[in-house]
């Protein structure tokens, strides 16, 4: 997701609801950066992740995987 999330900003692609998407995005990013290999995700950080899969904006995205570098077991 964070691979995605970059690549948002790069190849110029816009969230449905840009509020929400930055928001979830942040939230989603710092979590990433902050978190151990092996901590569960939170109830809060799972229910953004699915907002963000939702936006068709990150599903865009993830079809044009191939102008970005995205793990083959992204999906």
């Amino acid at each position: 997701m964070a691979a995605i999330l970059r690549a948002m900003d790069s190849l110029g692609i816009r969230f449905d609801n840009e509020d929400q998407g930055m928001e979830d995005a942040g939230d989603v990013l710092e979590v990433i950066v902050t978190m151990r290999d092996m901590e569960p995700f939170s109830p809060e950080l799972l229910l953004a992740m699915k907002r963000l899969w939702a936006d068709s904006g990150v599903q865009q995205c993830f079809s044009r995987s191939n102008e970005y570098q995205l793990n083959d077991s992204a999906k």
